[in-house]
């Protein structure tokens, strides 16, 4: 047991230079040079970027949408419908044939147009 103990601890202080970090340490962007960056900065670029707080903002939208949609329901609907229908025993005006045609009967089947 004391052997494990003192191979961890040879173990971390092997490896203590190297995760240490001077006090002006920066951030580094993947593509770009140092980037210093304020706490206050480095708040809002952590939360524009971060996947888990986009998937939240698009449950909290969905949420959103389900209480509209609730809200949506217990409201009145009303529904519009609306037609036409001409009903009239008034005959259609009817022009009589051209003088000399071959018949002198019109019918308002024929649209107007002289009967053989």
């Amino acid at each position: 047991m004391n052997r494990l103990k003192v191979v961890l601890l040879a173990a971390l202080v092997a490896a203590a230079p190297s995760l240490a970090a001077s006090p002006d340490a920066s951030i580094r962007d993947d593509e770009g040079p140092t980037v210093r960056l304020t706490l206050a900065e480095a708040i809002a670029r952590a939360r524009e970027q971060s996947p888990r707080l986009a998937w939240l903002r698009a449950l909290e939208s969905a949420a959103d949408a389900g209480v509209s949609g609730a809200k949506a329901q217990r409201m009145p609907s009303v529904d519009l419908t609306a037609s036409y229908a001409r009903n009239s025993r008034i005959p259609e005006f009817v022009l009589p044939p051209p003088i000399g045609s071959r018949s002198s009967r019109t019918s308002p089947t024929t649209g107007g147009r002289a009967s053989p």
